[in-house]
């Protein structure tokens, strides 16, 4: 007779709950991706074939959950003015000058960055587990206003 052993793994998403800076990670990862912007064809006409992947928005859309509620400077922002906004901090943001320090995580994470030129920005997240994976259900990102045009 064949014996089966059954074993119980640990719950990944509830892993990555832990202190291990999740939320640093995935809005460096989509502040260094390329974001390739398509014009629209004149008239009908439909973009045919494969092109160029768009990461920006990939990531954005992986990371963030589709009724994200955002805050940017201050002011309430749809998801599309998130984007937006995400993309003008991406014009400031130099990887090798950017540091997170006193991040606390689990469902929700806050951290402050300091960008390049002196300037710090602070941002704080909500988290929820949908479809398996770990989205943004509320996100608030302060700082000078300038960093997010």
């Amino acid at each position: 007779m064949t014996s089966i052993e059954v074993g119980f793994r640990s719950n990944p998403i509830a892993e990555t709950t832990m202190n291990d800076g999740w939320l640093s990670k995935e809005i460096s990862q989509i502040i260094v991706s390329p974001h390739i912007s398509f014009p629209k064809p004149p008239g009908s006409l439909l973009r045919m074939g494969p092109g160029p992947v768009d990461l920006f928005s990939t990531r954005f859309n992986n990371t963030f959950a589709f009724d994200v509620k955002a805050t940017v400077a201050g002011k309430n922002v749809s998801r599309d003015e998130l984007k937006e906004r995400l993309l003008g901090l991406q014009k400031h943001w130099k990887a090798e000058e950017v540091n997170f320090q006193d991040e606390s995580e689990g469902p929700h994470s806050e951290t402050v960055v300091h960008v390049s030129s002196g300037k710090t920005i602070s941002m704080s997240a909500e988290t929820e587990v949908e479809g398996g994976r770990r989205v943004i259900k509320k996100f608030t990102l302060d700082g000078d206003p300038s960093l997010f045009e």
